[in-house]
């Protein structure tokens, strides 16, 4: 069975691969397939989101015996990366222009720190403190 570690990690690769094809995409001026991949990206985004914040946090909350500071910073910056993934739509939508270089960064920041971070920290814990049983439960539902 896969350690939800691995089943996070290839869901964030393919979540970046979206955003770098959007990005792709918008560099060569292919403004409808960059935001018919956009859609993509915030529908993976938002499943995500919801997944993490809706099954996977309450349980490492559980597990870990108390709400922590680490499921709250997580759950805000899921905040941080909506409004990010708002600003760089809305420069996708504009056709670029000079902010879809500065929205694609601090986009792509926000994904990279947030992904480390739950990474490093969530589900390596949650790998060793889930049984088989509840393991094979939450990846059912998939995490991505």
């Amino acid at each position: 069975m896969p350690t939800l570690s691995s089943v996070f990690r290839e869901e964030g690769a393919r979540t970046r691969e979206l955003f770098e094809r959007a990005k792709r995409l918008a560099l060569t001026g292919s403004w409808p397939e960059a935001l018919a991949t956009l859609g993509e990206l915030e529908g993976r985004l938002e499943a995500r989101r919801r997944r993490l914040e809706e099954r996977v946090l309450p349980l490492f909350e559980i597990k870990a015996g108390s709400a922590s500071e680490l499921t709250r910073t997580l759950a805000q910056e899921h905040g941080r990366i909506e409004v990010a993934l708002k600003a760089f739509g809305s420069c996708l939508r504009a056709r670029g222009g000079d902010d879809l270089p500065a929205c694609a960064r601090e986009l792509q920041r926000l994904l990279e720190e947030h992904e480390g971070r739950a990474g490093r920290l969530v589900f390596p814990l949650l790998d060793r403190l889930l049984s088989d049983t509840e393991r094979r439960r939450l990846l059912v539902g998939g995490l991505a």
